[in-house]
């Protein structure tokens, strides 16, 4: 994470956009979140939380980002439902 924070955000996106996949691939969360924080790259943001099921920071991004509400629902109804939680599905 080191070298990607050292990366000028203007001169080396494409260093930093390859850092956040391996981040997000190797599933360390923090790490790719910071990197696509770095970017500005919301879409992708509310993808990670979405896609490692960080459904709380998720919500708190879509509240900020009303565009982007419909990334979450049909996901997080496949989750409650995959997790036995079908009343709130």
């Amino acid at each position: 994470m080191e070298i990607c924070k050292n990366l000028d955000k203007q001169k080396n996106k494409t260093e930093i956009e390859l850092c956040a996949k391996h981040f997000r691939v190797a599933g360390h969360h923090t790490f790719a979140k910071q990197a696509y924080l770095r970017l500005g790259d919301i879409k992708a943001l509310m993808g990670l939380h979405v896609e490692l099921n960080k459904w709380e920071e998720a919500f708190m991004l879509s509240k900020q980002n009303p565009g982007l509400e419909s990334m979450i629902h049909l996901p997080y109804a496949d989750w409650l439902s995959a997790n036995d939680r079908f009343d709130e599905a």
